[in-house]
């Protein structure tokens, strides 16, 4: 028993006396300082051996983490993206980001369109825009002196190349951030833009897949027809111009299942999807030379608010790859349904917590790293299927790089009303095969796989057609003794300093004065997957 307000305790039967002393003015001067000298050694104990801070420079891994950046908003849809700032693009040559507003459009590089990458709409050459800081990040430093790295984490380390070619000491070179793909002793080879290891194709985990996916459609940042450009008109168009059961508000941004005795399809545009996965992202700009058939996406996904108007009805997602169909149905009484239409079976059937009249749902379909992923529902009572497909590319239907075959995305309804509200695209992060589409095959691409030695490393950036990494590298990394010793385009085990895992600063918002960017995003901040 304490009694708090004599300042006595009463512990076992005995009593404790406290008497607060008072210190001298040059005693408590004393220990303050002390105090902050303890803190400032601990402060760089702690960034010299646990955490340390890095800014990103470049977007070779956006837009998991952006570089230095222009921050846009579409006129013509409202949309906001972002677009990669390279200094040697704008007469820059040093790391030093312009105090002022500069022009976006890039004067010396003629050859690539800033563009909005949901309506299609070209920047307006005279606009101008500050340049906003690279993200900030914190990185767990040696924690691969204790454990290997995981394939997909977020690795820092030392610049194998080119400065190693030179001989010069690993500890003074540039410090770069990639995805870790292939560890020792793995053969590693992408094909089609998907990472193979010892032949095995390797899906992602739920939360990296989720920061992989790269939205090229959202149904909510549509300009209104009199203002389609560049041929992008209505996204969806109906199999059937007329009684068809669709329509669309341009209003309410939403489509609306007026019912059908039939299944009543419509499909994306064929000719704005075309340019959608052939590796165009808003952050590099458009480049009309880098339309290779080896940069088609074949891997997407569709998502969609549904609220059904009736308990009776279906909801149906149609997707292609490599020229093969396959169709995910969502009946409202409670079932789900992934059908093989080009061999004619079902693939897989699971049953769901029913769709109710007024009830709105979250659905969504996809076709990624060889896995079929449908979803109704979100949070922990989402019901989801996950099916896994053939390994091999082949056994898909995929004929090697040259070919030609764009994928298809589709709705479609059949039964009673609903709606849909929220529809959006994505396409999903695809390795490429040259760099900007030109050039030489890379090492590890289709037909050239790479087995990595002991202490042997293979790392690729998220934005794969604007990075450099263990794909393009032409230097080898040399050790301690400047002898070159690791295969070329490979990151050695000493080169690692650790793992990035937070973002603690975005890229920050402007005060209503000044150019500086003091105001902390703080929606941005988060855990790097």
């Amino acid at each position: 028993m304490t009694d708090t307000k004599n300042g006595n305790s009463d512990i076992a039967g005995g009593r404790v006396k406290f008497v607060q002393g008072q210190a001298s003015a040059a005693h408590s001067l004393k220990d303050t300082i002390e105090s902050l000298v303890i803190a400032f050694v601990l402060a760089f104990v702690f960034r010299a051996f646990v955490i340390e801070a890095f800014v990103i420079p470049t977007g070779s891994m956006a837009d998991t983490l952006r570089g230095a950046h222009f921050r846009l908003v579409c006129q013509n849809c409202g949309h906001q993206y972002n677009y990669g700032y390279v200094p040697g693009h704008y007469g820059y040559k040093t790391n030093k980001l312009p105090g002022n507003p500069i022009n976006v459009v890039q004067s010396r590089v003629r050859h690539i369109d800033v563009l909005c990458p949901y309506c299609g709409s070209l920047i307006d050459n005279s606009i101008q825009r500050n340049v906003c800081n690279g993200d900030r990040i914190l990185v767990l430093k040696y924690i691969y002196q204790f454990k290997q790295p995981d394939i997909w984490d977020v690795v820092v380390f030392k610049n194998p190349a080119p400065d190693g070619q030179n001989g010069v000491d690993p500890l003074i070179q540039d410090n770069y951030i990639k995805r870790m793909i292939g560890r020792p002793g793995e053969t590693v080879e992408i094909i089609d833009g998907d990472v193979y290891i010892n032949n095995v194709i390797q899906p992602r985990p739920e939360n990296v897949q989720d920061v992989m996916w790269i939205p090229i459609f959202d149904q909510n940042y549509q300009p209104p027809a009199e203002r389609s450009v560049n041929g992008w008109d209505k996204p969806f168009l109906p199999a059937q111009e007329e009684n068809t059961a669709w329509r669309e508000d341009d209003i309410t941004k939403r489509y609306y299942f007026d019912g059908s005795d039939s299944t009543d399809i419509m499909t994306f545009q064929q000719g704005r999807l075309k340019v959608l996965v052939s590796n165009f992202i808003s952050y590099n700009g458009w480049q009309s030379f880098n339309r290779r058939t080896q940069d088609i996406t074949s891997d997407l996904k569709i998502s969609a608010s549904c609220q059904p108007t009736e308990d009776q009805g279906k909801l149906y997602f149609y997707m292609s790859k490599y020229g093969r169909t396959y169709r995910a149905s969502i009946d409202f009484s409670g079932k789900c349904e992934i059908f093989d239409e080009y061999n004619d079976k079902v693939i897989c059937s699971q049953d769901i917590k029913p769709l109710k009249a007024g009830q709105q749902r979250m659905v969504s379909f996809a076709i990624v790293n060889h896995q079929f992923i449908l979803q109704v529902g979100e949070g922990p009572e989402r019901d989801l299927i996950v099916y896994d497909g053939p390994n091999d590319a082949a056994d898909w239907g995929y004929r090697g790089q040259d070919q030609n075959s764009y994928p298809t995305v589709s709705l479609a309804g059949s039964g009673g009303k609903f709606e849909l509200e929220n529809i959006k695209l994505f396409r999903d992060t695809h390795y490429t095969v040259t760099p900007g589409g030109f050039g030489s095959p890379g090492l590890a691409t289709e037909g050239h796989p790479i087995t990595l030695g002991d202490e042997e490393y293979f790392v690729l950036g998220d934005n794969s057609a604007a990075s450099s990494d263990s794909r393009f590298w032409g230097g080898m990394g040399y050790d301690r003794q400047r002898q070159p010793v690791y295969t070329t385009g490979t990151v050695p085990e000493e080169y690692l300093i650790g793992k990035a895992f937070f973002v603690y600063w975005p890229a920050g918002h402007k005060l209503p004065f000044g150019n500086l960017n003091l105001v902390p995003d703080v929606g941005r901040m988060r855990f790097i997957r």
